[in-house]
């Protein structure tokens, strides 16, 4: 199975000791990462752009399935040089 190196993917690979994320103290994968994280704030914004609404409102396939909101996240991860 494909891992993310977000703290949770890292944990089912024994390189993280609890797979939580640091400012949430939630499990962080790939839907905390978008969906909720207290630092992807901005992101959030950026998606809510494309997915013309709420993205809290919105579901994470769909979220992904826009090659816009991909972009979004690239150029995100980019900017604050983060690999996922």
């Amino acid at each position: 199975m494909l891992q993310t190196r977000l703290n949770q993917g890292l944990h089912k690979i024994n390189l993280h000791p609890t797979g939580l994320c640091e400012q949430c103290s939630e499990i962080q994968d790939c839907k905390h990462f978008i969906f909720k994280c207290k630092t992807t704030e901005e992101l959030r914004k950026e998606i809510s752009k494309w997915a013309h609404s709420e993205i809290r409102e919105c579901k994470y396939e769909e979220v992904l399935n826009k090659v816009e909101v991909l972009y979004a996240l690239v150029k995100f991860c980019s900017k604050h040089e983060l690999i996922i």
